[in-house]
């Protein structure tokens, strides 16, 4: 079945934002919490309510010290106790088993990493018991002693330590918005623990966080989801379709964790493909970018990571801003193509995929373009007051046909999402997308292994430099409203902002016109001719001696380093380059002119708000 791109046109904008209606106040950018679910036990146990055992740590009782430099500890849990960890830690189930989002864990040689920052609600870590036949302690030496002896009255031990993360929490010092992302302001850190420790223990009632609970309703879309996975004859496709802070993600992510750990090891899929199409709230894209990425069974990673660990991206697409309704035609070109990458794979197990919340006006042309290019086999909608007229517009009476299956429809599931008001936020969305930009130009290290961050500004580092024209970068191309653009005000158009940086496959199309010694793409490339690599932001360009000084991530940067006969083009976007990049806490500029910043005038095509006085709208009335 084809489908045209819709063509977009201002009449169709619509209102990006979602009117929503405040239940309740959640810390939570993207992530929202839900009603909790009482069906994990027996229907003759005892409500809910006698179940919460907030769990207090106690040093050198339930909580042991069992190594320093990792700040690695042993925590004992009662029956049916729950724990709650901010921060990034790997965990390990010593003995007996845990649940965690619903998903039960037997004790095992097996670590996880763990990522529960303060802007998601955070999930619990309940204990269970040991789900099989032949129970073991699976820890050796002396603290295996500590177990058994010190620790024989928990019917759980988990093993809590530092995860290999070095680094994240310094982003506060650059960024203050975030400086309590992963810890609270006033929480009481464990005395025995050392200033790099990774993660904290909440207390409910004392430290300012929200669970994460799960309802009813959720539970068993997840669980019917996950029986549709494991039983299909052929690939499954998956969308959950809803509006901003509707739960996409979290329900998304409790899916993904079914999918990948929901049953014994041999049982589960060692892989899931996920169509990352939200290029402002991404889970495994880059800022501003949306991709196709391959999620395995081995990278045991749990919780919202915020898009920091090592993932294989198996195809990425710059977009150039954080929403489509700024450029849709292009949005949809990039959407068709990593569609076209997914189908070439031939994948016969299950995919996602990660939408952004616009529904309304053209937004819903949008949604219904992707849903006849992906042929979803089920589309979950995330419903509320105040988008579920909005999701009644959606074409979804469609018939399919794929490589794999004869016609199908796809099976709607309509649940109820959870509604917010975003100015109760601790967290709001477009602090999250500054942290996350910061953290990928300040990333050093980024492996399956480990990661590292050093935050101090970029502005006290050496640039790297590229030339242009004859040799390095061979082209320069920006949106279409730059069309007009005067060649002396190129250099400013370009200085002090991020860029998309692509390697030529083939010879660009088109002319290139030399603008002040610039060499300018006229004609909008192929996706067969250039190929994403890295975001940059450029320092400083010399005219003269043709070349840029910039700021590459240093994970990426091999990339580059290692192809010096490689053709390269940067991409002008929509990409906003954090203020506090620009001009670093402590100003250390020291009374010179500042640089990127100007009170005088203002960059070419830069977005200006402007105050509007006596408008009427509607709700306002003259007294």
């Amino acid at each position: 079945m084809s489908a045209e791109v819709p063509k977009y046109t201002v009449d169709d904008s619509g209102d990006s934002d979602d009117s929503v209606s405040p239940i309740t106040s959640v810390i939570s950018s993207k992530e929202v919490t839900v009603s909790v679910n009482v069906a994990e036990y027996d229907d003759d146990e005892v409500p809910y309510k006698d179940l919460r055992q907030a769990f207090k740590p106690i040093e050198n009782d339930n909580v042991l010290l069992i190594e320093f430099s990792r700040d690695t500890v042993l925590v004992g849990l009662k029956e049916k106790q729950r724990i709650f960890i901010s921060g990034v830690f790997k965990l390990q189930v010593v003995k007996g088993g845990i649940i965690y989002n619903n998903i039960h864990y037997n004790a095992s040689s097996e670590h996880f990493n763990v990522w529960h920052p303060l802007c998601n609600s955070i999930p619990g870590i309940q204990s269970s018991y040991f789900a099989g036949w032949e129970e073991a302690c699976h820890i050796g030496g002396n603290n295996k002693t500590l177990v058994m002896e010190d620790l024989k009255d928990y019917c759980c031990v988990i093993r809590v330590q530092n995860a290999n993360v070095n680094g994240l929490n310094k982003a506060g010092a650059l960024f203050p918005d975030v400086k309590y992302l992963w810890s609270p302001r006033d929480g009481a850190r464990l005395s025995f623990t050392s200033d790099s420790c990774t993660y904290f223990f909440l207390q409910e009632g004392v430290d300012p966080f929200t669970p994460l609970l799960i309802s009813n309703e959720w539970s068993n879309n997840l669980e019917s989801l996950t029986v549709a996975h494991k039983s299909s004859l052929y690939d499954t496709r998956m969308m959950v379709i809803g509006g901003k802070n509707s739960g996409k993600s979290t329900f998304l992510r409790l899916l993904l964790e079914n999918f990948l750990y929901n049953g014994e090891r041999q049982t589960v899929d060692d892989e899931i493909l996920y169509l990352d199409l939200d290029p402002g709230q991404p889970e495994y894209s880059h800022p501003d970018c949306i991709s196709l990425s391959r999620i395995t069974r081995t990278s045991n990673i749990l919780g919202g990571h915020l898009g920091q660990p090592y993932f294989k991206i198996l195809r990425q697409c710059y977009v150039g801003s954080s929403s489509p309704q700024e450029v849709p035609n292009l949005y949809l070109t990039y959407v068709d193509e990593l569609i076209h990458k997914l189908e070439g794979l031939d994948h016969m197990g299950t995919s996602l995929v990660n939408l952004p919340g616009w529904i309304k006006g053209f937004g819903l042309n949008i949604m219904n373009h992707i849903i006849s290019r992906y042929k979803p086999t089920h589309i979950i909608l995330l419903e509320s007051k105040g988008t579920r007229r909005h999701l009644n517009e959606l074409n979804l009476d469609l018939t399919f046909e794929s490589q794999a299956r004869s016609e199908y429809s796809p099976i709607v599931s309509n649940i109820a999402g959870v509604s917010s008001n975003p100015d109760e936020l601790r967290f709001q969305a477009h602090q999250i997308r500054t942290f996350k930009t910061l953290s990928y130009f300040h990333a050093t290290e980024k492996t399956e292994y480990g990661l590292e961050y050093e935050f101090s500004p970029l502005l006290n580092k050496p640039p790297f430099q590229i030339s242009y024209g004859s040799s390095g970068l061979q082209g320069i191309q920006f949106p279409e409203e730059f069309a007009g653009l005067h060649e002396d005000d190129i250099k400013t158009a370009l200085e002090g902002t991020i860029v998309g940086l692509f390697c030529c496959k083939q010879k660009l199309e088109g002319p290139i016109i030399d603008k002040n010694s610039f060499p300018i793409i006229q004609q909008q490339q192929q996706q067969e001719t250039l190929y994403f690599t890295s975001l940059v932001l450029i320092h400083s360009i010399d005219v003269k001696n043709k070349y840029m000084n910039v700021f590459i991530p240093l994970f990426n940067f091999e990339k580059i380093k290692n192809n010096p006969h490689q053709k390269w083009v940067i991409v002008r976007g929509r990409s906003e380059a954090p203020l506090s990049e620009l001009y670093p806490i402590g100003n250390p500029f020291n009374g010179e002119r500042i640089p990127y910043i100007s009170v005088e005038q203002r960059k070419k095509h830069e977005h200006v708000w402007k105050v509007r006085k006596n408008v009427m709208r509607r709700g306002h009335h003259l007294k």
